[in-house]
């Protein structure tokens, strides 16, 4: 987890502050009247860290924030989702301790899907590849197709790194001398995935560098961000 917010923070803190920056939709429905017919769909619990950036560098969870961030998160997404007609929403099932791990590992695997989406979006090659081929996180979750009769499952992931007061005098000073260190800033990421194929249909990201994930407006605003492209084609 340490290495994966490590390499998180890299990605946010090599991205500006525009929002929204990398709504991806996967080739096979681009331009298709079917794409837009309700689709039947699981959301799984968000996947939300906030943590505390110190003057050094070193990142550290809040558990507290991170709960908190959470519960905004997911109140915002579940009322982004309930509210569009082109969404029927499923009932999150139990699952049981081995389904929840495979879970869990795919989450994980389409944190770093995402992240990697969002560090090497600029990159010809790269999105060359996300446009014949597009992302993929395998069919692993397929069980979840049997389990609840959905067709897709949106994954939410957030990741929020608060400067520590020591950071922001650090930043400070470091300015006065014309050297630039990078302040905290947080990240929204929010896919949906085909439960059939594995295939990553949409996904979107929100980056900001004035807003944090477990302050409520602030999750308001991003959750609203994410999802203000939702399965659109904006090449």
């Amino acid at each position: 987890m340490k290495r994966l917010l490590i390499f998180l923070l890299g990605s946010i803190l090599l991205t500006g502050c525009t929002t929204t920056i990398s709504n991806t939709v996967h080739h096979s429905i681009k331009n298709t009247p079917e794409s837009k017919t309700p689709k039947k769909i699981i959301v799984l619990p968000a996947n939300v860290v906030v943590s505390e950036l110190t003057a050094s560098g070193v990142t550290e969870e809040v558990p507290d924030w991170s709960e908190q961030g959470k519960r905004f998160v997911e109140k915002y997404v579940d009322e982004v989702v309930r509210g569009r007609p082109d969404v029927i929403m499923a009932e999150l099932p139990e699952f049981n301790p081995a389904e929840q791990e495979k879970i869990d590992q795919h989450v994980a695997l389409y944190d770093l899907v995402s992240g990697n989406a969002l560090m090497l979006r600029n990159q010809e090659a790269w999105n060359n590849i996300r446009e014949k081929e597009g992302y993929t996180l395998g069919d692993g979750l397929s069980f979840l197709c049997e389990k609840t009769d959905a067709e897709l499952v949106l994954i939410v992931v957030g990741r929020d790194f608060i400067s520590s007061g020591g950071r922001k005098t650090t930043t400070f000073f470091a300015a006065a001398l014309g050297v630039y260190i990078p302040l905290g800033r947080s990240l929204l990421h929010a896919g949906v995935v085909d439960l059939k194929t594995g295939n990553i249909l949409w996904m979107n990201t929100s980056v900001s560098e004035t807003e944090s994930l477990n302050q409520e407006e602030d999750a308001k605003d991003m959750v609203a961000k994410v999802f203000s492209e939702y399965m659109e084609d904006k090449q």
